[in-house]
């Protein structure tokens, strides 16, 4: 009962000091950096007529888009460009 008693109480203190550790603080990498390449990211319109166009999902996944954004719907042109009402 007293080993178990003392391994409780030992477990507790090894919590606390576990607990107690300063953080050492990261390097930051400055924001123009020279060794760190930027990447250019792409926004395409047509994404989301174009991916779901071979199950004949994209005019409803592009209204579902639109009505996210806050307008009343909308349509997949012919040029594959998701167009919200307003």
């Amino acid at each position: 009962m007293k080993f178990i008693v003392f391994l409780a109480i030992a477990l507790a203190l090894v919590a606390v000091v576990v607990q107690a550790q300063p953080v050492p603080e990261e390097d930051h990498i400055p924001a123009e950096h020279p060794l760190v390449e930027q990447e250019a990211h792409s926004r395409q319109k047509r994404a989301t007529c174009d991916l779901l166009s071979k199950w004949n999902w994209n005019h409803t996944a592009c209204a579902a888009h639109c009505l996210t954004k806050g307008f009343k719907g909308g349509y997949c042109s012919d040029k594959a460009v998701c167009v919200c009402r307003n």
